[in-house]
């Protein structure tokens, strides 16, 4: 498989508090690479007229064909009052590194890989003045292993955060929610934590994006937060008028030889397991995705597939669908954020990118 090298940038990390890398080694894919922050908005605590204030900047951005990235907590609609709670749903606990709700900014430099490119090219902020010394650094490729950091001091091992006792309660709790029939599938997620030095959080992405050589990873840097993710899957793509969504169940692993590989992805084809649950987030994400759509527009372009990458053979579907009205930023996001993230877990932050398009 013709791959993409992941760009040295470590030097990066050091110097600007700002970087965010949306990687996709592939080299039909596409990636982004976003240095520095010119403008930015942090919300640390809900207020009245937050979503606004978002919504304005992404305005903003779109008027002057701007990039910007940023994310926008999974919770974020239960302290806005923007979700459907019952009145004895409980408020969300904090998160444990007391991230900020909503955080988004515009970069200074922004390099993008095109499908079909191993090299970036840089598509916004050219005249700034270390902008030629940034095309220098991405050019060296994987030269000396990129600088990995060796620090030995500040690591602490990654510890459930829920005792044995704990899980049980709530193991019992989600089976009687399925006898009631409340919910007709659930994944329990268990929270772990850990610390590891501010210094070493470019290193341990590049050893997360080798192991899992995934298509949709990004590292986010932005002051003193950080976010990793390695994942097979799409959440939401904006192109134009139309919305398109790939969510994924049913993993196996890669063969050890070419007939091992045929008959593991077989069996995923055939699993009456994987299935089901394939068909439970059909249904979420077409619900979901229908509180935005025009009458009759959301359609599963693909059912039961199989999606091969580097490491892992993936079941999954594409669904597309037409954004109905204005659909501004604000009331398109929190929507969304407000329902299904696809598998329903409690997942604790949603990231990207947003550009005129």
């Amino acid at each position: 498989m013709n791959v993409r090298v992941l760009p040295p940038l470590q030097e990066l990390c050091d110097r600007h508090e700002h970087v965010v890398l949306l990687w996709d080694e592939r080299v039909e894919g596409r990636a982004l690479l976003g240095v520095g922050a010119q403008r930015s908005l942090l919300i640390d605590a809900p207020r009245p007229g937050d979503w606004k204030a978002w919504n304005a900047f992404v305005e903003t951005s779109n008027a002057q064909h701007s990039w910007a990235f940023g994310w926008l907590g999974y919770d974020l609609h239960r302290s806005l009052g923007l979700g459907e709670l019952s009145p004895e749903q409980t408020a969300t606990a904090p998160h444990p590194g007391k991230w900020p709700l909503l955080c988004w900014w515009e970069p200074e430099v922004v390099a993008e890989w095109r499908p079909g490119q191993v090299r970036p090219e840089i598509v916004a902020g050219s005249d700034c003045p270390w902008a030629t010394e940034l095309q220098a650094l991405l050019a060296k490729g994987d030269d000396e292993k990129q600088g990995r950091s060796t620090a030995d001091t500040g690591w602490e091992p990654l510890e459930p955060l829920w005792s044995k006792d704990m899980y049980k309660a709530k193991f019992a709790e989600v089976h009687r929610a399925l006898r009631r029939g409340d919910i007709y599938e659930m994944n329990l997620c268990m929270p772990w934590a850990g610390k590891a030095p501010g210094a070493a959080s470019w290193s341990i992405f590049q050893r997360l994006a080798e192991e899992t050589r995934a298509p949709h990873s990004a590292y986010v840097q932005a002051g003193q937060w950080r976010a990793m993710c390695a994942s097979p899957e799409r959440f939401l793509a904006k192109r134009g008028r139309f919305l398109h969504s790939q969510p994924i169940k049913g993993t196996v692993k890669r063969g050890a030889t070419e007939e091992e590989d045929r008959a593991l992805k077989a069996a995923l084809a055939s699993s009456e397991k994987e299935q089901a649950e394939n068909v439970m987030i059909v249904d979420l994400v077409r619900n979901d995705l229908s509180r935005v759509a025009a009458p009759n527009s959301v359609e599963v372009d693909e059912l039961f597939g199989i999606h091969t990458f580097s490491t892992v053979h993936q079941m999954g579907q594409q669904r597309v669908v037409h954004v109905a009205g204005q659909c501004l930023a604000c009331r398109h996001h929190a929507r969304h954020i407000s329902h299904g993230l696809h598998d329903g877990c409690a997942q604790t932050q949603c990231h990207g990118m947003h550009r005129r398009t």
